[in-house]
């Protein structure tokens, strides 16, 4: 059987990192899929770590670096999954995509699954502010490359 192992990466994310951890969780037991769930706590002030450390089910790397790419990248390098994803600490995207992503992998259809919530097809529910903010910040990015 293959391991699949989803990454939240994760900096002063106390408050929501219980939340986070519980909707990967239980998104794989409820499709009867097993996955390992691991914290990537980026150099976090809040006690995050220790928080994420009480999850039964979940795994914790703590660095020292900075920045959401440096835990992804360390929970990769850290992880001896067959399939490796990660999802942010936020719940931005649902949880529950990443069977549908997962499935095209495991049946060879893909070597890579992408997920993104700024495609028109998204089924994510957001306020017009943060919608509105996130367009605004996406914009000012490109215009920064």
């Amino acid at each position: 059987m293959k391991k699949t192992e989803i990454c939240i990466p994760a900096f002063n994310e106390a408050q929501i990192i219980t939340e986070a951890a519980h909707a990967v969780l239980r998104v794989f037991r409820e499709t009867g899929k097993e996955a390992a769930v691991t914290v990537s706590d980026n150099a976090s002030t809040d006690g995050t770590a220790d928080i994420a450390r009480g999850i039964k089910g979940v795994s914790v790397i703590s660095i020292s670096a900075r920045g959401k790419g440096a835990a992804v990248i360390a929970a990769a390098r850290h992880s001896s999954a067959d399939f490796f994803g990660f999802i942010d600490a936020d719940l931005s995207a649902d949880p529950a995509d990443i069977i549908s992503l997962l499935s095209l992998v495991e049946r060879g259809e893909s070597d890579i699954a992408i997920g993104s919530r700024l495609l028109n097809s998204g089924t994510v529910q957001r306020g017009i502010f943060r919608t509105l903010s996130s367009k605004a910040f996406n914009m000012l990015r490109k215009l920064t490359v």
